[in-house]
C-alpha cells in the first residue's frame, strides 16, 4: 500500500461548503493534506510568508478579496508555485484574463472531477520547472566560477572550438594581444596569435592544429609572439585538447605565459657575467699590454731625435706616440675596471677629441675609404673620460670601415639634439626626452639584419669572419655611454647602411 503523499495547500475561499468539497476531493486522491483556508489578503500574505506550500487554489470572487489579486501576490512571491482558479461564475473572458495573468488552470465548481488531474499535472510541471530553474542556477554559478577562475589566472588563456575559432578569452589575453576579450571571441586562432621562431623570425607550426588532433603541446623554450610592426613579446606556450566524456576532441585550451621581463633579466645576467669575465681578462692582460706600449713609446722617442727623419715621417711618428699614450691611458682604465676602482672624470670639449680620433683613423685608412667630418657641437663640454670616448669612437669607425669592404664614405658628425619621448625610449639604455650631445657615425655599408639587432650589444657576439672581430667593440661603446649616463641609438637598413649614435649629457652654460 502506497504511503500518503504530503500536500500543503492554501485555499482562498469564503464558502464553507465549497471549501469542504475541495478538501474531500484532495483527501480522496490519497494526499496527506495540510490545508489552510483564508478569505482576505493579510491572512493570505501571512500564509505565503510561512512557506512550505505546494499549491494555491483560489475562488475567483470573494467579498473582500479576489482570485486575480491572490494570483498577483503569488507571482511576486514565487512564480513557480502552482495556482488554480475554482469558480462558479467565471466566464470565458475572465478565464482567459486569469491564464494570461499566470494562473496554471481554472475549474468550474460544478465540475470538480477535473480538480485532481489538474493538481497532479501542475505539481509535476512545477517540479519540472523547479528542476530546470535549479539546473539553470547551477549552470550560471558554474559559469561565474569558471569566469572567476579564468580571470584570476595571470596567463593569457584562449578557449577554442573544434575548428580553431576563439570562443572565450580572459582579460590577460586581451591585455597581451591588444584586443578586448569580447573582440577576440569569434576570430580564428591564426588571426589573433602569430608565433615566430625567436632566431629566424619565421612562422612556427600552428600548435592549436596539433592539439585538435588530440596531442598536447608545451614549449620548453620561449617563442616570439608577433604583435605587429616592431612589437613582440617572449612567451611560453601550452595547448591542450578539450575532450568530451567519450574522448572526442571538442576544441582546445591555449595558455600564453609572458616571460619577456624574465628573459630580459636573464639576458642582462648573462651579459653581466660576460662583462665580469671581461674585467678579469682586462686585469690579466693590462700589465703585458702596458709593457708593449712602453716599448712603442720608447722606440718612438728614440726615432724622434733622428736628424734624418723627414717632416712627413716625423708627423706620422707623432701620431704613433699620441696613439700609444692613449693606449697607456686606456690600460690604466682597464686596470681600474678590473679592480672595480674609478678614475677621476674630466671636463672636456667633445669636438676636438672627435677630430683627433677621426684624423688618426683616416690616416690609417685605405685610399678607397674617406672620412667626412661635420662637427657642430661647438664648445659644448661633457664630464667623463676622454680616453673611453676615443676608444668608443674608434670602435664605431672600425665597424663602419668593415661594413664597406669595397670602400666608401664614413660620415662623423656631432651636434646638440632634442630627443622626443619615442626616440629617447628606443636608446640603450632608455633615456629621458630632452637635449643631448650627439656623436653619430654613418656608413653606407651592408647594414645589420633584424635577427642580429636584438643581440647587438651582447659581449663576444660578432658577425665578422673568424679573426676579424672579437665581439667586444659594441659592448664597450655601450659601456662608455652608460658610464657617462648616456645611451646608444642604432638605425640600420640591410643593404643601405647603418648610423650608430652615442648620446651624452652635456654641461650647459
Amino acid at each position: 500500500m502506497n504511503e500518503p503523499r504530503p500536500l500543503a495547500v492554501v485555499l482562498v475561499e469564503d464558502s464553507e461548503d465549497d471549501a469542504l468539497l475541495v478538501e474531500l476531493a484532495l483527501r480522496r486522491a490519497g494526499w496527506q493534506l495540510r490545508l489552510d483556508r483564508c478569505q482576505d489578503e493579510p491572512t493570505f500574505r501571512s500564509l505565503l510568508a510561512a512557506g512550505g506550500l505546494d499549491l494555491v487554489i483560489s475562488d475567483y470572487a470573494l467579498p473582500a478579496f479576489s482570485g486575480l489579486a491572490a494570483l498577483a501576490i503569488v507571482r511576486d512571491h514565487d512564480p513557480e508555485l502552482p495556482f488554480i482558479l475554482v469558480s462558479g461564475t467565471i466566464g470565458e473572458d475572465a478565464a482567459v484574463q486569469a491564464m494570461r495573468a499566470g494562473a496554471h488552470d481554472y475549474l468550474m465548481k460544478g465540475n470538480l472531477a477535473r480538480l485532481i488531474p489538474a493538481v497532479e499535472r501542475e505539481l509535476r510541471e512545477a517540479e519540472g520547472r523547479r528542476h530546470r530553474r535549479l539546473a539553470e542556477r547551477r549552470l550560471a554559478e558554474s559559469e561565474r566560477l569558471q569566469r572567476t577562475i579564468l580571470e584570476s589566472i595571470g596567463e593569457a588563456v584562449l578557449a577554442l572550438d573544434a575548428v580553431g575559432t576563439v570562443v572565450r578569452a580572459n582579460r590577460a589575453a586581451g591585455n597581451l594581444l591588444g584586443q578586448p576579450p569580447t573582440q577576440l571571441a569569434g576570430q580564428p586562432f591564426a588571426a589573433v596569435v602569430r608565433l615566430l621562431d625567436p632566431v629566424t623570425r619565421q612562422p612556427l607550426p600552428d600548435p592549436v592544429a596539433t592539439a585538435l588532433t588530440g596531442m598536447s603541446v608545451d614549449s620548453s623554450l620561449p617563442t616570439l609572439l608577433d604583435l605587429g610592426p616592431d612589437r613582440s613579446r617572449r612567451v611560453e606556450v601550452g595547448v591542450h585538447p578539450l575532450r568530451s566524456d567519450d574522448g572526442t576532441v571538442l576544441g582546445a585550451v591555449l595558455a600564453l605565459r609572458d616571460v619577456t621581463e624574465r628573459f630580459d633579466h636573464e639576458q642582462d645576467l648573462r651579459q653581466a657575467q660576460k662583462l665580469s669575465a671581461l674585467g678579469q681578462l682586462a686585469g690579466s692582460v693590462a700589465h703585458d699590454f702596458n709593457n708593449l706600449l712602453t716599448i712603442v713609446l720608447g722606440q718612438a722617442t728614440m726615432l724622434a731625435v733622428d736628424p734624418g727623419l723627414s717632416g712627413r715621417s716625423r708627423e706620422r711618428l707623432g701620431q704613433i706616440s699620441q696613439a700609444a699614450e692613449r693606449g697607456v691611458a686606456l690600460v690604466a682604465r682597464m686596470v681600474s675596471f678590473a679592480r672595480k676602482g674609478s678614475l677621476e672624470p674630466q671636463v672636456f670639449p667633445l669636438d676636438p677629441e672627435v677630430r683627433a680620433v677621426a684624423d688618426l683613423f683616416a690616416g690609417a685608412c685605405q685610399r678607397n675609404l674617406r672620412v667626412e667630418l661635420a662637427l657642430g657641437a661647438d664648445a659644448a663640454t661633457i664630464t667623463g673620460f676622454p680616453t673611453q670616448v676615443h676608444s668608443a669612437l674608434l670602435n664605431l669607425l672600425v665597424n663602419a670601415r668593415d661594413a664597406q669592404p669595397q670602400g666608401g664614405l664614413i660620415r662623423v658628425s656631432t651636434d646638440l639634439v632634442v630627443l622626443d619621448q619615442e626616440t629617447a625610449a628606443r636608446a640603450r639604455p632608455a633615456l629621458a626626452a630632452g637635449r643631448w650631445l650627439r656623436i653619430a657615425v654613418a656608413d653606407a655599408g651592408t647594414g645589420i639584419s633584424p635577427a642580429v639587432m636584438p643581440r647587438l650589444f651582447e659581449p663576444f657576439l660578432t658577425t665578422k669572419q673568424p679573426g676579424k672581430g672579437t665581439g667586444l667593440g659594441l659592448p664597450s661603446v655601450l659601456g662608455c655611454a652608460r658610464d657617462h649616463q648616456g645611451g646608444v641609438l642604432v638605425d640600420s637598413v640591410v643593404g643601405t647602411g647603418t648610423t650608430m649614435t652615442v648620446l651624452f649629457p652635456f654641461n650647459a652654460g
